[in-house]
């Protein structure tokens, strides 16, 4: 298969040189690239040539000696899409080493192919990601795309941060990007049970927030490796007095609360709900009852709710409402429970679609979502918790999916 090539755009010595000895490191991957320091460069040579692939920093400074942000990143991935054919690039891929992205820059990678790649001078991780990430390109290319392989779990979140990057720290033994399609990737690891078994887990995040997003990529994802079971981690909204702060709420029962139709009635318009429901299994049921009961799991957060000034988190089973729209107002909030489900405990975006996903795959046996509360769904929503309440919801995912697993027969295909 032909080479791809590559116009690589660093700044930072001591990155650009270790991120060169790995491309010239695989000669069947990668001609020699065209290097360039600034965005102003690099848009000259797009302009001019066609790459396989745009490897780039995303902290650049616009011209030699000018000062590097996350905007001139930013600016440069945007012009690419404004080339013709016969220029610019056909892949795009992004690396930074900052711990934190503006929210101008979280807003632009979400949706976007492969999003970005975090960079640390004390692992590989990055480095093995633009491996495999380009043996898939070089593949695309030749017509010669891998099947993805089978696994037992898929844990799935909304967001890359702070869901998604939660649950890699909690699944320390997962590998190297793998792209699922251009615009879809994921990781794929091991979980050791106590009886010596494996499983293997796939942890992926949808391209966007919201329902549609979580609907498609779960079907992607379902389709392509098969897993039996699947879980829905991240952070959602709680109801007062049924949820805390940090508290895991399992959707026993999940559903579109804005499902219905619009009416005119003497001259009053007027909303009629028709919500349709999707339950978990009574596996699931009965693993969460244990869960709920298991101190081991809760008490290992002790520290960390003490340290955020919160009581210690628990388990919450029952009824979770998803919603097209961001809610951050409690009038709305509370018309849920008066109108549609007494007993709901919590507001997401994405639970109900990747429940019907799930229960639309052939391999899929059962599904779950276990988001932690990071807010109340009204006027005074904040970020505050959400890094906390992506964590708490990680471990637990992991906790469930242990006991789910422990019972015989349970990893069979």
């Amino acid at each position: 298969m032909k080479p791809l090539k590559v116009l690589f755009v660093e700044d930072e010595l001591h990155k650009k040189t270790r991120l060169l000895e790995t491309i010239r490191a695989h000669p069947e991957l990668f001609d020699e690239p065209q290097v360039v320091e600034t965005t102003a460069s690099a848009l000259e040579r797009l302009a001019s040539s066609r790459f396989d692939l745009l490897l780039a920093d995303l902290i650049l400074p616009r011209q030699y000696r000018g000062e590097a942000s996350e905007a001139n990143g930013v600016d440069l991935l945007e012009s690419v899409e404004q080339f013709e054919d016969a220029c610019g690039a056909a892949y795009t891929l992004s690396i930074s080493r900052a711990d934190q992205l503006s929210p101008e820059t979280q807003k632009f990678f979400s949706g976007r192919p492969w999003g970005l790649l975090r960079y640390r001078d004390d692992t590989t991780v990055c480095l093995e990601d633009i491996i495999s990430i380009a043996r898939y390109i070089q593949k695309a290319q030749a017509g010669q795309a891998e099947r993805s392989p089978d696994v037992d779990v898929l844990i799935i979140t909304a967001l890359l941060e702070p869901e998604f990057v939660s649950v890699e720290r909690a699944l320390p033994s997962l590998g190297a990007v793998r792209p699922l399609d251009v615009r879809q990737y994921y990781r794929l690891g091991e979980l050791d049970l106590s009886d010596a078994r494996k499983l293997s887990i796939a942890v992926a995040h949808c391209e966007r927030m919201g329902p549609v997003h979580a609907a498609v990529s779960t079907s992607k994802l379902c389709q392509a490796l098969t897993p039996k079971l699947v879980v829905m981690a991240g952070i959602c909204a709680g109801f007062p007095k049924k949820a805390n702060i940090g508290d895991v709420l399992a959707a026993e029962t999940s559903w579109l609360w804005q499902d219905g139709k619009f009416s005119v009635t003497d001259g009053v318009s007027a909303f009629q709900e028709s919500p349709h429901q999707v339950h978990v299994s009574p596996l699931v049921k009965q693993c969460l009852l244990e869960m709920m009961r298991d101190d081991g799991i809760w008490n290992a957060f002790g520290a960390a709710s003490r340290e955020a000034g919160i009581a210690t988190p628990k388990l919450v089973c029952g009824p979770v409402a998803t919603g097209a729209a961001v809610l951050a107002d409690a009038k709305v909030r509370d018309s849920i429970a008066q109108t549609q489900h007494r007993a709901v405990v919590g507001l997401d975006m994405e639970t109900y679609p990747v429940y019907v996903a799930a229960e639309s795959s052939s391999s899929v046996k059962a599904f779950v979502s276990l988001k932690s509360v990071c807010d109340v769904g009204d006027k005074e929503k904040a970020d505050k918790y959400q890094a906390y309440a992506a964590t708490v919801s990680a471990k637990a995912t992991i906790a469930f999916i242990r006991k789910f697993f422990s019972r015989p027969g349970q990893l069979g295909r």
